[in-house]
């Protein structure tokens, strides 16, 4: 399977995961969804409010795209009851700028949206204040609906619509099952997905490597003993020398030697850095310490030049090794395989 088809599984599930998770989005309608009362300010001398729930009792609006529906809200200890009360219309216009116009049974009423989650609705000089409702209900709108138009239509004593806390339990349950099998798909495909790239990359260091050796093997002897001779001559050069010296005596390159001794390399050992970085990615510190093994500075005086820890230069060194060759190795085996680049 190609490495786009499981990411493309990935994501299809993580959206998944998202629309059971999330909640409805309303359609550019600020009021669309389910509102329930929180407060009552009566208009008095003394400031009367009730907040609400009261009692375990509250009031539900259920906004759709031109139909309100309201209900009474009760939660006790055995679940949730709803209670239809009314149905009517409603017309929102917003004007822009803040602006809003509310026509509740095409009687005019005065509504401000405080925020996302908070409405005012004011009638006869009563402000009644509604926060957006998140909860066990939110996927049983349509359900309730239908009990209020039932009760519109009827004559008979009210419907009522129970949620028992038993069965609120197994919902919670069964949507959080789903969420862990969501999940649980979601890392059986990355390891997946991380086995197969990890396998690919195996096979393509293999095979590096093995092209590596390859050209070793083929390469003629005149241009393998030309090859000798500028290294021979690069190690007893002047500038070869002072790098030592300067590096001995505990001084740390700076950006400039690591600058002038690029540039040696590229000239005596052309395709190192290249045939480095078709193995793996490596970071800027990883090169820097093949590129001193590669010129025969020992560890402690790469750790030295770097400003590190001699363990650390260790732990570079047998790290690459793991990564290249996909087993464990020591420092020195990676040392070893840098020289014979």
């Amino acid at each position: 399977m190609k490495r786009y088809t499981y990411y493309n599984i990935l994501y299809s599930l993580l959206i998944l995961l998202t629309m059971s998770c999330g909640t409805k989005q309303d359609d550019g309608n600020p009021l669309k969804g389910m509102w329930t009362l929180s407060r009552i300010e009566y208009p008095s001398d003394t400031s009367y409010v009730l907040n609400y729930p009261r009692n375990g009792n509250t009031w539900i609006l259920i906004y759709e795209d031109s139909l309100l529906y309201m209900c009474q809200m009760t939660t006790s200890e055995s679940g949730i009851s709803i209670t239809p009360d009314t149905k009517g219309t409603y017309t929102f216009i917003d004007k822009g700028n803040g602006n809003n116009l509310y026509f509740e049974n095409n009687i005019k009423i005065p509504l401000t949206i405080e925020s996302d989650t908070s409405i005012v609705i004011q009638y006869m000089g009563i402000k009644r204040t509604f926060k957006r409702y998140h909860g066990e209900l939110e996927r049983r709108v349509d359900e309730i609906r239908n009990i209020v138009n039932m009760e519109d239509e009827s004559d008979e004593k009210a419907h009522r619509y129970v949620i028992s806390t038993a069965e609120q339990k197994l919902e919670t349950t069964n949507h959080t099952l789903g969420a862990i099998i969501i999940i649980a798909a979601l890392i059986m495909l990355g390891l997946i997905d991380y086995s197969v790239r990890m396998h690919r990359n195996k096979k393509r260091i293999e095979s590096q490597l093995a092209q590596m050796e390859r050209e070793r093997s083929l390469r003629p002897l005149p241009v393998q003993n030309a090859l000798n001779e500028v290294e021979a001559e690069f190690l007893h050069s002047d500038y070869y020398h002072r790098l030592r010296k300067y590096i001995s005596e505990g001084n740390f390159l700076t950006a400039e030697d690591w600058s002038e001794l690029d540039s040696h390399l590229v000239s005596v050992y052309p395709q190192f850095h290249s045939s480095l970085l078709a193995l793996c990615p490596m970071s800027q510190t990883e090169i820097q310490v093949c590129s001193l093994i590669k010129i025969r500075i020992n560890p402690s005086e790469i750790a030295s030049a770097m400003c590190k820890e001699a363990s650390s230069v260790s732990t570079i060194r047998s790290r690459l090794y793991r990564k290249v060759f996909d087993k464990k190795g020591s420092s020195h085996d990676w040392d070893e395989f840098i020289l014979s680049l």
